[in-house]
């Protein structure tokens, strides 16, 4: 399972996020920065966060197939200036991509940020992670809901793996540099 989520400006689309599963585990990357980073969480429960080629932050959890329970497993701050959006997060399909989830470009609009929540639950829990979520995402006043992602998971069929994209104006940006200036009145 790959999937990308996008947004489309004006006629491009940029791929913001991607989300890939395989038998060795879950992967969760982002792009447009200097160097391409992912975070992985391996089937035996290695996880870590990879930035060009150095790893980072190693360690030990819990086996993917053993997990129970809904947890956050990231948070990730990605910037929505103009630099951010370049040749490398052109979305134009690929071989490898299953499904996009394409986001409209308003719900950026005058933000500077975009808040990636990475979470993981056992299906029994699906309905606790969703209220755990709502919760969440009503105590944080600057921040918007774009959207909120389950994805069954095909190599781990007792898991899902969530993620929950809020924009926000909470950088201090100056409009210029943003991708998604104020809508002119």
């Amino acid at each position: 399972m790959r999937t990308a989520l996008c947004v489309r400006h004006e006629k491009t689309i940029y791929r913001l996020v991607w989300l890939n599963e395989s038998k060795a585990g879950i992967y969760i990357g982002v792009l447009g920065s200097e160097q391409d980073s992912h975070i992985s969480y391996h089937q035996d429960g290695t996880r870590h966060t990879k930035m060009g080629s150095e790893y980072h932050n190693r360690f030990s959890d819990v086996p993917i197939s053993s997990h129970t329970g809904f947890r956050q497993l990231e948070h990730l701050s990605l910037s929505l200036t103009r630099n951010w959006f370049n040749a490398k997060t052109i979305y134009t399909g690929d071989a490898r991509t299953e499904s996009i989830v394409l986001l409209d470009e308003r719900l950026f609009y005058d933000k500077d940020t975009l808040a990636l929540d990475v979470w993981m639950t056992d299906r029994q829990s699906e309905q606790d992670l969703l209220e755990s979520i709502a919760k969440h995402t009503l105590t944080r006043e600057n921040f918007q809901v774009v959207t909120e992602f389950v994805s069954a998971l095909e190599y781990f069929p007792n898991q899902k793996i969530a993620l929950t994209l809020c924009s926000a104006r909470v950088r201090g940006v100056d409009s210029s540099q943003l991708m998604f200036p104020p809508m002119c009145a």
